[in-house]
């Protein structure tokens, strides 16, 4: 094996595992939006729950790692870096699902125009929403980044206010508002969209002192009493209507935020050299970590392969807990096979 990089962060690479696998555990839970009331839908709404995580997660690390890259190189490079990265492998396999969708039938070809449509609504694979969400966000971030590059300690109060404002204008007060049947005037909430405060948070939360242990324990229970909060919404909602209720569904608000930023500290608060002494363990480490992007492009094609081979209804416990990491590694085998493959391995970067 050859020697991981000194810059490497190895709770970087835990987190963005533990993103990973709850993307994949979320989508093997598709059960939650079919409400029926059993005990497989309210064990699925425990899954729902506590995997909520995995986007805010993602685009935290983001933030900790991208938003100062003005120490290393220029608003050219980021574009070029960030775009090669993620726009090629995104489109490649998006036209890699339109062929599948267009051979299996699930799909007709209806003309250009509707295939440009379908592209840009993500009717090719519903969870590629994410890559317009994440190249709206490079294309934010030269704005911000200016922000911490000459004056890091005003920046970072600047920073702070943003957050502090997103959250109340636009991850509290909007829910808060209508359950008590008030209609919240959006006008007056911040015009920077909701996802940025992850951003924030991930390089605030990255670059921070050390936050003392009675405040972690503090966000630890605020994260505990949102899951909480959140599932007893759904179900409640959920019964009234007899159908899943999505009233609760939406990753900017404040239970998602307090839940994501709970798990960053967490993480990060472990002396992981405890635990993962060796560069061989590091390595490893990041390389399934550097699998993580590749196995989100692919994973659902594994799942619909999985589900006819194995025959698995998607009530089926063994489909909701135990498929998930048979889905994860046989997406990172794959993903590996394609990084050694000249030519090609850039589409799993």
């Amino acid at each position: 094996m050859q020697k991981i990089e000194k810059k490497r962060v190895v709770y970087f690479d835990v987190l963005n595992i533990l993103a990973c696998l709850a993307v994949v555990f979320l989508h093997h839970n598709g059960l939650v939006w079919g409400y029926d009331g059993s005990s497989a839908w309210k064990q699925s709404l425990v899954i729902e729950v506590l995997f909520y995580y995995a986007v805010p997660i993602f685009i935290m690390l983001s933030g900790a790692t991208l938003l100062n890259y003005r120490k290393k190189y220029d608003t050219k490079t980021f574009f070029k870096k960030r775009f090669t990265k993620i726009l090629i492998p995104f489109v490649f396999w998006a036209v890699v699902m339109f062929i599948w969708q267009f051979s299996s039938g699930q799909m007709q070809f209806e003309g250009p125009r509707s295939l440009i449509n379908a592209f840009l609504n993500n009717e090719e694979m519903p969870i590629y929403y994410f890559m317009f969400l994440i190249l709206g966000i490079y294309l934010s971030m030269p704005i911000f980044s200016k922000i911490i590059e000459k004056d890091e300690e005003n920046g970072r109060k600047v920073l702070w206010y943003t957050v502090a404002v997103i959250f109340i204008t636009q991850s509290f007060l909007p829910m808060a508002l209508s359950l008590l049947g008030i209609e919240y005037n959006k006008s007056i909430s911040s015009q920077i969209s909701t996802p940025m405060i992850f951003i924030f948070l991930g390089y605030l939360l990255n670059t921070c002192e050390e936050i003392p242990k009675q405040n972690r324990i503090l966000l630890y229970v605020a994260a505990i009493l949102s899951c909480i909060f959140r599932y007893l919404g759904i179900y409640i909602l959920s019964s009234t209507n007899q159908q899943t209720d999505s009233t609760f569904m939406d990753f900017g608000q404040f239970y998602s935020v307090i839940l994501a930023s709970a798990v960053f500290v967490f993480v990060k608060n472990i002396n992981w050299n405890k635990y993962i002494r060796t560069d061989k363990q590091k390595n490893i480490l990041a390389k399934m970590a550097g699998c993580s992007f590749g196995v989100y492009l692919i994973h659902m094609l594994i799942m619909e392969y999985e589900r006819h081979i194995l025959e698995l209804d998607v009530s089926n416990i063994k489909w909701r807990l135990l498929c998930p990491i048979l889905t994860y590694f046989i997406s990172i085998s794959i993903v590996l096979i394609i990084k050694k493959i000249p030519y090609i391995k850039s589409l799993v970067p």
